[in-house]
């Protein structure tokens, strides 16, 4: 099934009056402590789309609340609603209006964007020429990349050009059915050089939807853009809008943008929002557990942003539920039935002029950012793990097997820590670091086959998904099942996440057991101390 790009929805066309004292919208915050761009290394930008061509872009506290949290926006500008209304007339001003508000707040501009063929399709006069569509292509590049040149950091050039499973395509994954892949010749190289030779300091991508995770999509936007740089073209690098659901496979992500880093590209988090439940109008309120798990989600996008040094920007879409595509004023137009919520953004405007909430899914954001300043350092040795909360202190331990329990076996169990067990194998782990700050988690009880591990279960695809469980097993490199990641989230407290599901993947004390749990569940079940042994 086909997803639907945010953009396909029709914008307000009208422009409305803006404020005069742009200047003055970031001194008017109110005093809320440092926002995500803030928290962010110099090198992620963080922020959220203002669309220039809609008058409702500077509404309330909407575009002032974007400069005191951020440290970036992405402005629109499509050739249809708005900029070209005919042939004869391009109109930049909307545009233009939206970088000075960012420059007069120190904002880094995404322009999005300059060729989008699915949008294009709306545009009646455009489709209606005989002739000439590559003409009117470069005059709106040259146009649009000029106006503000030297004030546009990145420019998505090319969105949304590669096809879907079962649409049709070329031997290079790109869609054949659209005008501009005629108008151009099968390649989109010349766009890139009209850009660049109008804007020579913007970076130059590719951007497009499901094509974060490693899948068939992805695999030719990467041989696409390695040729187009062998051909010359001035590509810089690749946006990913992920807009995810409940279920992201996070280690396809990682692995995903790993080859594009390997390839050379930098890479751009364009148009993330997380639609985390689908509910009737009668139902409008997602449940804790969703709120939860949307802000695990994006406390996670967060994180591998924070961890890939080629990701320079984490950009959110419309970056408050209300104004966001996902919105039932949005539809029919979206991917979802009307009437439907899916709560998508980190931010709620109860009403236009009231302040912008943040939502939880916004402080797991804040988790991130904070602990990526904050990676606990473990010199080697053994340690124990000891569960924090309950009335006992417990340890993990690794179980014995055969008549005398005098064998390691592949379980674990939680036990007290007795004199008599003071020089026990069984509750002495060695925590051993691996790339990216994770780590694997070694038992000291015979450790070549005792590394801690999350079970997983045959899918119908021939692969494994994860389950709740942990098991001993051993070392294999390639697994992200034993790949972990330490968390402090107090004093000598600390969380252990999974890498191969980290959203759902917290080691959690429960009821006496030992389980994998989703993220955000009472923290006291979910912290350990990490006892050094002399």
């Amino acid at each position: 099934m086909r997803r639907f790009s945010p953009k396909t929805i029709v914008l307000v066309l009208a422009v409305g009056m803006l404020c005069p004292l742009l200047a003055v919208q970031a001194a008017a915050q109110t005093a809320r402590g440092p926002g995500l761009g803030d928290l962010a290394p110099d090198r992620l930008a963080i922020g959220g789309v203002l669309h220039s061509y809609d008058p409702a872009w500077d509404d309330g506290q909407y575009a002032s609340t974007a400069a005191q949290e951020f440290d970036a926006i992405t402005a629109t500008a499509y050739m249809p609603w708005g900029p070209h209304p005919s042939q004869g007339r391009i109109d930049t001003t909307p545009l233009d209006e939206v970088v000075a508000f960012a420059n007069a707040n120190d904002l880094r501009v995404h322009g999005h964007t300059l060729v989008y063929p699915m949008a294009n399709e709306s545009l009646d006069w455009y489709q209606a020429l005989p002739t000439g569509h590559r003409d009117v292509l470069e005059n709106y590049v040259r146009t649009m990349a000029s106006s503000n040149a030297g004030d546009i950091w990145v420019w998505d050039v090319i969105n949304e050009v590669f096809a879907d499973p079962g649409e049709q395509a070329d031997a290079q994954g790109l869609r054949t059915e659209l005008l501009e892949y005629d108008a151009l010749g099968g390649r989109y190289d010349d766009v890139f050089t009209w850009a660049h030779e109008a804007d020579p300091q913007a970076k130059l991508i590719i951007n497009d939807y499901g094509a974060e995770e490693l899948n068939d999509k992805s695999t030719a936007l990467l041989a696409e853009a390695i040729a187009m740089r062998e051909r010359g073209v001035p590509i810089d690098g690749i946006g990913f809008q992920m807009h995810l659901g409940r279920d992201p496979n996070f280690w396809s992500i990682r692995q995903n943008f790993q080859r594009f880093t390997e390839a050379g590209f930098d890479l751009y988090i364009t148009e993330l929002d997380v639609s985390i439940v689908q509910q009737s109008a009668t139902t409008p309120k997602p449940t804790a557990a969703d709120r939860s798990l949307q802000r695990a989600i994006y406390e996670e996008v967060t994180r591998i942003a924070l961890e890939q040094p080629a990701v320079k920007s984490l950009l959110m879409w419309d970056f408050a539920d209300e104004r966001s595509w996902l919105h039932p004023t949005r539809q029919p137009l979206g991917p979802i039935a009307a009437g439907t919520y899916t709560f998508p953004a980190p931010f709620r405007e109860p009403s236009v002029g009231e302040p912008l909430i943040r939502k939880t899914a916004y402080y797991g954001m804040v988790e991130a950012l904070k602990d990526a300043s904050d990676r606990p350092v473990f010199q080697r040795g053994e340690r124990r793990l000891q569960a924090v909360g309950g009335p006992n202190a417990v340890y993990l331990g690794r179980s014995g097997i055969g008549p005398a329990s005098d064998r390691p076996g592949e379980s674990v169990w939680l036990g007290q820590l007795t004199s008599d067990r003071e020089d026990w194998l069984s509750l002495r782990w060695n925590v051993e670091p691996a790339a990216n700050g994770w780590f694997r988690i070694r038992s000291a009880w015979n450790g070549a086959d005792g590394y801690l591990t999350r079970v997983g279960q045959p899918n119908d695809d021939g692969g494994y998904d994860p389950t709740n469980a942990v098991s001993l097993q051993a070392l294999n490199e390639s697994w992200p099942s034993q790949l972990w990641r330490i968390e402090r989230v107090a004093r000598f407290r600390y969380r252990l996440v999974n890498l191969w599901e980290p959203h759902t993947g917290v080691l959690t004390r429960d009821s006496g057991e030992l389980t994998l749990e989703q993220t955000g569940r009472p923290w006291t079940t979910q912290r350990w101390r990490i006892r050094q042994l002399n």
